[in-house]
């Protein structure tokens, strides 16, 4: 975990040094329990939990709490649609290949009467974060309508590891 992260939630949530990062080391160890060790949403996911909504909601980071004004959202969105310009279409179109062979994908398929094709697939979803993590980079993907279950994804999240110059795709798979 960076240095400042562990710093901060120290100072923030008056905990001592040692015990948040024996906190992150733990959730390493879950993650790499679940077969997810590379996967640093997914360990900051239980790493957010060890620590406590009290803890959370000092450092901001209970997304369901912290409101955002409209510029800040107008900002996100121009961001983020900068993010999904930076991932080739061709890319997202090989990852959609794979994560349409996922058995919750091919569920939701059966279920919601989808076309299972993963040039239509790649049209419903979106780059939603894309960041460099131990040498290899992290995209997340959402249903362009975030708020409808009935797509692809259903209520799930992707979650993408694969090379900086996107040579090669290590893990495909489905949170949430």
């Amino acid at each position: 975990m960076p240095n400042p992260t562990i710093k901060k939630v120290s100072n923030t949530c008056n905990i001592e040094l040692d015990k948040v990062e024996e906190l992150f080391v733990q959730a390493e160890k879950l993650a790499e329990e679940q077969g997810k060790s590379r996967n640093y949403a997914y360990i900051m996911g239980i790493f957010k939990k060890s620590l406590g909504q009290d803890c959370l909601e000092k450092l901001n980071w209970n997304s369901s709490e912290v409101k955002e004004s409209g510029i800040l959202t107008k900002i996100k969105n121009l961001i983020l649609e900068a993010i999904s310009i930076a991932v080739p279409v061709e890319i997202k179109l090989k990852i959609c290949k794979e994560l349409i062979k996922n058995e919750i994908v091919q569920d939701n398929i059966k279920k919601f009467g989808l076309k299972n094709d993963a040039k239509v697939m790649c049209k419903t979803l979106k780059i939603q974060n894309v960041r460099e993590a131990g040498g290899t980079l992290e995209i997340v993907i959402f249903p362009i309508n975030e708020k409808s279950n009935n797509g692809y994804l259903g209520e799930h999240t992707c979650y993408v590891e694969c090379e900086p110059d996107f040579s090669k795709i290590y893990n495909v798979s489905l949170n949430g």
